[in-house]
């Protein structure tokens, strides 16, 4: 479901599942057209079924009359110098590094990851943010980020 949100069409969300690893590279036919066989129950899950908290849509842009706070945009800001200078491979290390932040900045983690979810997708909440962000890409959350 996060994956054909952020992806939007089908054939973008197959080549970023082969991107993230979650595909290999040499799947054969039969194994691609499994994998959009769920990408399709998923999407119709999302339009059909979903609780609006699980729907969102990427933002291409800083959402216009989101209000962060300085720390706020500070957490942002190392996230995005994070981001670029290291490829996550674990969202573990990507989610460790935001308390890292979080702490460093003097701020609650909650706070960090309320500036996160405005900026991306104009709600408070949403997926698990370091999964969702190795999802969307490091470049294009980083770019993001920066801007704040």
């Amino acid at each position: 479901a996060i994956v054909i949100q952020v992806a939007l069409t089908e054939e973008n969300a197959i080549e970023l599942l082969k991107k993230s690893g979650h595909i290999p590279k040499d799947a054969t036919e039969k194994e691609i057209e499994y994998v959009l066989e769920r990408i399709r129950f998923a999407k119709k899950w999302v339009e059909k079924y979903a609780p609006e908290q699980y729907k969102f849509r990427l933002q291409e842009e800083i959402p216009a009359g989101i209000v962060l706070d300085e720390k706020q945009k500070k957490a942002l800001k190392q996230i995005s110098v994070s981001l670029k200078a290291k490829e996550y491979k674990e969202t573990q290390d990507l989610h460790d590094e935001f308390y890292n932040i979080a702490r460093y900045l003097e701020m609650e983690p909650a706070d960090l990851f309320k500036a996160a979810y405005l900026v991306l997708i104009k709600k408070e909440r949403g997926p698990q943010l370091a999964n969702f962000i190795l999802t969307i890409g490091q470049d294009k959350v980083a770019a993001m980020f920066e801007k704040v």
